[in-house]
């Protein structure tokens, strides 16, 4: 009989929220090692999160932390919206600090999720949807990841996860 091995997993950061508090603490732990390779998943709606996981080998998940996608508050005739905040995006991604390969470069891999839209949506949360997509699109590519776009039926299919489609 085969024995099953069991992974621990080290979480190393709480997930914050982030809508203009300028005192916000985005991690708990300080990261102490630097890792050989992180994978990055990124929901870019308002409302989602980056997921970065680190190991030191293929397989070898040491690490994994969730931060929510930064946001404020914005008037749009008249309504309040929550949006994303730029500015703090791009800090946020400065403060992954991701392995780095032998010429400087990222060695990390950030899998962006293809906003859609789905029927009932209206005009402009469509809009928004690939504004946002955009937005991260461009921050991480300024910061020169490599950025792989996923469909969020392709990313759930391939974990098992249930789907319409």
């Amino acid at each position: 009989m085969r024995e099953k091995s069991r992974r621990r997993v080290k979480i190393v950061a709480k997930v914050v929220e982030s809508n203009n508090n300028e005192n916000e603490k985005v991690n708990d732990a300080p990261r102490k090692k630097r890792y050989k390779w992180a994978v990055v998943g990124c929901d870019s709606d308002a409302g989602g999160a980056l997921a970065i996981i680190r190991g030191d080998f293929a397989g070898d998940v040491q690490t994994v932390e969730i931060v929510d996608v930064p946001t404020m508050t914005v008037t749009v005739n008249g309504k309040k919206r929550i949006r994303l905040d730029v500015a703090k995006m791009i800090e946020k991604v400065k403060e992954l600090d991701l392995p780095s390969d032998e010429n400087g470069g990222h060695s990390s891999v950030v899998f962006v999720e293809e906003g859609g839209v789905e029927f009932g949506f209206s005009a402009q949360t469509a809009f928004v949807q690939g504004y946002n997509f955009g937005l991260w699109r461009g921050v991480l590519a300024a910061e020169e990841f490599e950025v792989r776009v996923v469909k969020p039926q392709a990313w759930k299919a391939a974990m098992g996860l249930k789907f319409k489609g």
